[in-house]
Parts: C-alpha cells; sequence; structure tokens
C-alpha cells in the first residue's frame, strides 16, 4: 500500500511551475488527524503488506515535528507493524537541518530533495530561494549522503530552464551528489525552439551516462527507471491511484486519489473516518475517460508517462487518457535516447543488463521485440 500524507499545504516558496499553484493555504495537519489517518491506513493494510508512507505538501517541514511524533505513534500502538512502515519525504530543502536530518537516518527515510540545479537555475523559477540558502540545501544534502541516507535530487526541467538542463546534471555529480530524479513541467508551453533544445542536451547527457556508466551510484531515472520497461513485453498501463493500494490524504483527513487532484471536490472520494467511496471514483474516472484514446495507435504508449499518469493527464488536458502534445513530443525523445543507452549497456557487457536479461530467462519473463533484437 502506498499513502502520501499532506503534513501542510502551505509552503515558503512560491516556484512558478508548482502544479499546486503560488498561492497556498497555511494549512497543517494536526495530531489527531495523523493518528486517525494511522488507523484508517493500518485497517486497511493486508496481511504481510509493506506500507510505503510519503509526507508531503506544500513544504511537508513546515510541520516537521509532526513526523516524529507519527512514527514514536506507529511504534508505541502498532509496534507489531513497525517493519512494514516505509517512510519516505519530498521536500525543497529549505528547512533542513541537523535534527530534520538526524529523524531521517534514525527511521531510515528515503529522500527527495526538489532543487532545479545550480543558484542560476535554481532562482528562475523560484521565489524566494537566496543564495545561502541554495548553499545551504547542497551542504544538507551532502551531510544525508554523508550519513548514508537514501537522497536524490528532484529536478524541475521546463521551457526556461532546459538549456541548462545538461550543466545542472553535471554540476550535482561534480557536488558529488548522483542520484537524479528528473520532472518535466508539461504545465508551461514548450515551442518547437524548447523541443529542439531538450534533443540537444539529451544527447549530451546520454554520453555523460555513457562516460561514468561503471559508476554504481549513478542514477537518471529518466534513463535507469527505463531498462525494465524498454526489454520486458508490456502493454499500457495506468498507476493504481485511488485503489486501496494508493492514495492521498489531505491536512484535513479527506483522501484523493492521488496529489495532481487534491483539493477538487470531483475526486474528493472520502476521509479517513468513513473510508472511501469506491463508486464515486469509478463515476469520476468513467466520466474523464476520453474515447478513443488518442494513445491507443502510439507505438511507445506503454512506456511513455501519457501512458501511465492519468491524473497528470486529467490536470493538463480534462481526460485521464490524453496527455498534451508537450508531453507526445518530449517522451518521444526521452524513448530514443532511453533505446541508445540499452543498446550502448548491451554492446559493452553492462553486468545492468545482462542480470536483468538472465532474470527474465530465469522467470520465464517475455522479452520485448526490441530486447530480442538486440540479445
Amino acid at each position: 500500500m502506498e499513502c502520501t500524507l499532506y503534513m501542510a499545504q502551505g509552503c515558503n516558496l512560491k516556484c512558478k511551475y508548482c502544479y499546486q499553484g503560488k498561492e497556498k493555504k497555511s494549512i497543517i495537519m494536526d495530531s489527531k488527524t495523523a493518528k486517525s489517518a494511522i488507523k484508517f491506513l493500518i485497517s486497511n493494510l493486508d496481511e504481510n503488506e509493506e506500507l510505503y508512507v510519503t509526507f508531503l505538501g506544500g513544504e511537508p517541514l513546515l510541520n516537521y515535528k509532526l513526523i516524529p511524533e507519527i512514527i514514536e505513534y506507529i511504534s508505541k500502538e502498532y509496534f507489531h507493524y513497525i517493519d512494514r512502515f516505509k517512510y519516505s519525504i519530498t521536500t525543497n530543502g529549505t528547512l533542513l537541518n541537523d535534527e530534520i536530518i538526524s529523524i531521517f537516518q534514525r527511521y531510515g527515510f528515503r529522500v527527495s530533495v526538489s532543487i532545479d540545479g545550480n543558484y542560476k537555475t535554481q532562482k528562475i523559477n523560484r521565489d524566494g530561494c537566496t543564495l545561502s540558502m541554495h548553499t545551504e540545501i547542497i551542504r544538507n544534502i551532502l551531510k544525508m549522503l554523508y550519513a548514508k541516507i537514501a537522497c536524490s535530487v528532484r529536478m524541475t526541467v521546463t521551457a526556461n530552464n532546459i538549456q541548462f538542463f545538461y550543466e545542472n546534471i553535471k554540476y550535482f555529480y561534480e557536488q558529488g551528489i548522483k542520484r537524479y530524479d528528473i520532472g518535466f513541467d508539461f504545465f508551461s508551453t514548450w515551442e518547437e525552439r524548447e523541443i529542439d533544445i531538450l534533443s540537444r542536451e539529451m544527447k549530451k547527457i546520454v554520453e555523460f551516462y555513457k562516460e561514468y556508466e561503471k559508476d554504481e551510484e549513478l542514477f537518471i531515472n529518466i534513463l535507469d527507471d527505463k531498462i525494465i520497461p524498454h526489454i520486458t513485453k508490456r502493454t499500457q498501463c495506468y498507476c493504481n491511484a485511488g485503489s486501496n493500494g494508493h492514495f492521498v490524504v489531505d491536512c484535513k483527513g479527506k483522501i484523493y486519489p492521488c496529489t495532481y487532484v487534491v483539493g477538487n471536490n470531483l475526486w474528493e472520494i472520502g476521509n479517513i473516518w468513513e473510508g472511501i467511496d469506491h463508486e464515486k471514483l469509478w463515476k469520476q474516472i468513467r466520466n474523464s475517460v476520453k474515447n478513443p484514446s488518442p494513445c491507443l495507435k502510439c507505438n511507445i504508449a506503454e512506456l511513455c508517462i501519457g501512458g501511465q499518469c492519468g491524473f497528470m493527464n486529467y490536470s493538463l488536458s480534462g481526460f485521464l487518457n490524453q496527455p498534451n502534445a508537450a508531453e507526445c513530443k518530449i517522451e518521444k525523445i526521452l524513448f530514443e535516447n532511453q533505446r541508445n543507452i540499452i543498446m550502448y549497456l548491451k554492446q559493452i557487457g553492462s553486468k545492468r543488463i545482462e542480470e536483468l536479461l538472465k532474470i527474465a530467462n530465469e522467470y520465464q519473463i517475455e522479452l520485448s521485440d526490441f530486447a530480442k533484437s538486440i540479445v
């Protein structure tokens, strides 16, 4: 089971691209709501099922004292479940300090720090981020890595910072930060000029990846996360947002299927005291599907984020199964570069590819036509 808990709706930055909007209400989750949320999660947990809890906002660290309180509550009231809880957090990093870092280390957090690159890039879209603040964020990321905390940088690539994409990958690597969780801002306007720049930047990033491929710490999600989908036979499959396996609880205890629709009354599908209204959820899903889907005839639909992230599509187009034009163009560029990397890894006999092919053979997992062509 996966659940996202909104610690705070407000944020201390005003990022221009934030899909939640720049102006946010200063609402935080209280202790009573948090404990009720945990009770709800436990009551819906299957036997031996692990529970992945992500703390989010706004900026969740505006309410950071609630986080250890929640975990201590679980330890005390649900001792037999404690090992089944896995914690993660996404933060802009501006409020990190030694106390918070020690909490992350103590409870085995996975931490994603939302930072776009060097300070030149950071200040393009992040109103309120100063040079000293940026320097401190980098310092605290390095502290977490030194403390063996699983930490990555969450880079948002936009139409107005795309020209610095490769530069920022290299910048982070030179700082000693080697895990990149890259997301594209599909809400901004991508003209052909920006699409062309992305194509050129991706070629540089691919060459960078090839150069440092033997560094086992290097991980670029838009390349590494796509290796398995490219080499195994797949069909188009959207995520399970809204099911008992994946939902979001806001500061007031209301339940939504995905962070993209938090605050949208149409997608308020229940609360932690009364449970999920599955009938409302499926009715709204049926009302939000376009027939036929424009993805049906696309040859990369099973690998494309537009063919998997329905609620992002909904936020962009009003339909769960209709991506916008920018998504399609960007995903096709990523697709070409992902295959370039996989063919290179196979050519050099990379352990990463060989081990995956061995596992596929051992468990009789059908390979994709592409994988068969390079084996």
